[in-house]
């Protein structure tokens, strides 16, 4: 299935499967209750399907638009599949994948021989959600040489959070789907800055004890909340 968009009249908090292409991303238009598809440089694509609304889309929400760092999403990756073969004195086809440098040098080989499963060794036989971090891994070190990420170690090294810019894409994705209108969802809006600036504390309290969005994954919920804390830290427009 390729260059699909899809336009969805409201909202379904059900996730609904679909075999979207991994270099397309979903999310929930801020302007309208509809749910569409877009290419990785954020662009809608035309086409046809059936429509990935609720937790996946939020979830596509995460993986576009957090910025990629290499601490938090990077290395522990690297750790988990890469490092105990391609680091210290002898590396693994003189690949050392243990420091920021190598792995931004290297970046593109290590995309394309993850997408070849040539590393690691006998990915084919590894566990399905494995097989799934590793997939999702190839896009997020894409995302992690692109704007605002650049290469970051951490999210205090990304030079502008702005509301616009960093967070008003993602929280409208996810936040406002249900925080907005003239009942919102628990009582409070999401969908302004003004409003966030307003309801930070208890927004925050929610993602926290994941009560909110319901049925996120705690590592896509830890990187929401990072982004979040950072931005608020700052106080940038």
């Amino acid at each position: 299935m390729k260059n699909q968009t899809i336009i969805i009249i409201g909202f379904s908090l059900s996730a609904i499967s679909c075999g979207v292409p991994k270099s397309e991303r979903v999310f929930v238009s801020p302007d309208l209750p509809v749910v569409q598809y877009e290419n990785a440089n954020g662009n809608a694509v035309p086409g046809g399907g059936t429509p990935i609304t609720g937790l996946a889309a939020w979830n596509a929400a995460v993986d576009r638009y957090v910025p990629a760092t290499y601490e938090g999403d990077i290395k522990p990756t690297l750790d988990q599949f890469c490092v105990s073969c391609h680091s210290g004195d002898a590396p693994k086809a003189g690949l050392d994948l243990s420091t920021l440098e190598n792995v931004k040098a290297k970046m593109q080989g290590i995309v394309v021989n993850i997408k070849g499963k040539q590393m690691p060794p006998k990915a084919g036989d590894l566990p399905d959600d494995q097989k799934q971090l590793l997939v999702d891994f190839t896009d997020t070190l894409e995302n992690w040489s692109r704007a605002p990420s650049n290469f970051a170690s951490n999210l205090t090294e990304i030079s502008s959070l702005s509301y616009n810019t960093e967070i008003a894409p993602l929280t409208d994705r996810i936040c406002a789907t249900c925080h907005s209108g003239a009942t919102p969802k628990k009582g409070f809006l999401l969908d302004s800055k003004a409003q966030w600036s307003k309801s930070y504390d208890i927004a925050l309290a929610q993602l926290t004890n994941g009560t909110m969005p319901p049925g996120m994954d705690s590592v896509r919920r830890n990187r929401l909340i990072e982004l979040l804390k950072e931005w608020n830290t700052r106080k940038q427009p």
